[in-house]
């Protein structure tokens, strides 16, 4: 797809696995969203390990295919991790749009809004904003760390009657 037509349906794709994420896992990407709220960079910075974790092992594979004879089981395992990966970051990702979207409402003066709608103004920012060079890359690889280190951390979690939040 070129142009516009393209943009739409990405901008669509990305609404709908945000919305999706709030309706099958609700209480769940509520506590990836409240966990951002009130620990973001430690998020940020596990999502960041993660990925460098990730991306060393994946370094490793490589070296390793190129060594051994038989090389569709590493092949294959390369592909899970990645596609591990891929999930693992679609499903932070609609707690960071609902987040996003909630800010950035916020910021016009809007004080509360359902999660559809803040999901919603969330893609339409990160689409936005992500085409910037530089600047706007850089964000793109902060809300992405930020989303795979809410949910590797495994933080989104409810916490028990004992724990503090």
């Amino acid at each position: 797809m070129e142009g516009l037509a393209g943009i739409l349906l990405l901008y669509l794709a990305l609404v709908g696995v945000g919305v999706l994420s709030v309706t099958l896992w609700g209480e769940l990407t509520r506590g990836y969203v409240q966990n951002l709220r009130q620990r973001g960079a430690s998020v940020f910075w596990r999502g960041i390990i993660a990925t460098a974790l990730l991306t060393l092992l994946i370094a490793v594979l490589i070296q390793v295919v190129k060594q051994v004879a038989n090389k569709q089981p590493i092949e294959l395992l390369m592909g899970l991790l990645l596609l591990a990966y891929a999930l693992t970051a679609l499903v932070g990702f609609g707690a960071t749009l609902w987040h996003l979207g909630e800010r950035t409402a916020l910021a016009f003066g809007k004080a509360e809004l359902a999660p559809g709608w803040a999901i919603m103004l969330g893609v339409a920012l990160v689409l936005s904003v992500v085409w910037i060079p530089v600047f706007g890359w850089a964000l793109g690889v902060y809300w992405l760390a930020q989303s795979v280190g809410n949910v590797v951390a495994g933080v989104g979690l409810p916490a028990t009657s004992g724990e503090e939040g």
